[in-house]
Parts: C-alpha cells; structure tokens; sequence
C-alpha cells in the first residue's frame, strides 16, 4: 500500500509541475465573467421597469382619488351644517322654505323650536291663480271658499288679500317667477326664465402633472 505521505508528495508535486497552473490566470478569470449583451439584458429588465412603471402611476390616481373622496366629505359636512342651521334660522318666519331647504316633500312645514325642528304635514289644495289690478300693479287672486286670497312669498301658500301685498310686478308660484302680461290676445301669469345662474362649489380643478412617459421603454 502507498503511504499517505507519498501520494500527497506526488500530488503536490504534480501541480507544482503544470504548466497550465497559474493562480493568478485563474484568479482573474473567475472574477470576471464573459461580457453580458447589453441588448439582452434590456429585453429582460424592459417588462420589470414597465410594471414598476405602471404601479407607480397607479398610487398616484389612488392618491388623486382619495383627495377627491376627502375634499367631498369635507364639503358634504359642511353644507350639512350649513342646511340645518339654514332650516332652523327659516322655521322662525317660514315653515315652508325651511322645510324646503331640507328636501321635505311638498306639503311639509317646519316649526322652529330652539335648536330642534317640529315637522308638520299640510293639506294640499288645488287652487286658480289670477290677477288683479290695483295701485301697486297687479296682485295675483285666487277664491277658496268664497274668500279672496293671495299667494303668500313662498310660492306654496295662500294669504288674505290685500292691494299692495306684492310690492313688485314678480311673484313667487311654487318656487318659479312669474310675471302677469295683459294684452288685447293674452292675460296670463307667465313665467320668467333666469338668465344668472349662481356658483356651485368647485372642487380641486386639477392635479399636477405626472412627468411619466408612457411610450415604450428601450
């Protein structure tokens, strides 16, 4: 049997021998690999940039809605807030407007009772609206039971008449304005289109500009 030591001696002197062994050729090539193709490489990472890419614009339309969704809160809150106390100042004069302001059906009305709202159900009656001529132009007349009446400023409601009621040649009929006309063809309470519309609330008008290119990547 060969002693251990010989076959090591012989081994070692078998690689001292080589002339193919060179640590430091060895060394080099191990730490520097075959050049990698550029082109192929760009084709691997194109479809990773691209989902990164995407995900990226993503969060930012999320971001966008949520400001959206919390500026809405903010503003659905605040003409709550708004309405009530609207409602509440109202029912001190005009149970029908501030049962208006509310969205109440038709035939509602609001007592104002400090801080709280009473709501009442009327009774709603048919009635035909016309004019008559008096000193301070023409009132708009209606009978119900064998009386003469007005229509009150809120438009719903019916009031004893009297010449100078309206102090102007406008009226209110449920919620529109109206203007009497008295020709030789026509006499009628005709109604009066607005021509200025009042603001709405604006919510954020636009976002800043996501400096994105969504062309394809290269």
């Amino acid at each position: 049997m060969t002693k251990p030591t010989t076959t090591v001696h012989r081994v070692t002197k078998a690689i001292n021998e080589s002339t193919e062994y060179n640590p430091t050729i060895n060394a080099t090539r191990t730490s520097n690999p075959a050049a990698i193709d550029k082109g192929a490489l760009s084709e691997v990472m194109a479809p990773i940039m691209q989902s990164f890419h995407e995900q990226y614009k993503q969060n930012l339309e999320i971001q966008h809605e949520n400001e959206l969704a919390k500026e809405i809160r903010q503003m659905y809150c605040q003409v709550s807030v708004l309405r009530r106390l609207q409602a509440v100042t109202l029912s001190q004069t005009n149970g029908l407007l501030a049962a208006s302001v509310l969205q109440l059906p038709t035939c509602s009305r609001l007592q104002g009772l400090g801080q709280s709202l009473l709501l009442q159900e009327c009774e709603r009656v048919q009635v035909f609206v016309t004019a008559k001529e008096t000193k301070c132009g023409y009132q708009p007349l209606t009978i119900y039971n064998n009386k003469n009446y007005t229509i009150r400023t809120d438009g719903w409601s019916i009031h004893p008449f009297s010449n100078c009621f309206w102090k102007s040649n406008l009226i209110n009929l449920n919620g529109k304005t109206y203007h009497w006309e008295h020709n030789v063809s026509h006499s009628g309470w005709i109604e009066q289109l607005p021509t200025i519309h009042t603001p709405n609330l604006n919510l954020v008008s636009e976002f800043q500009e996501l400096p994105l290119n969504d062309s394809t990547m290269h």
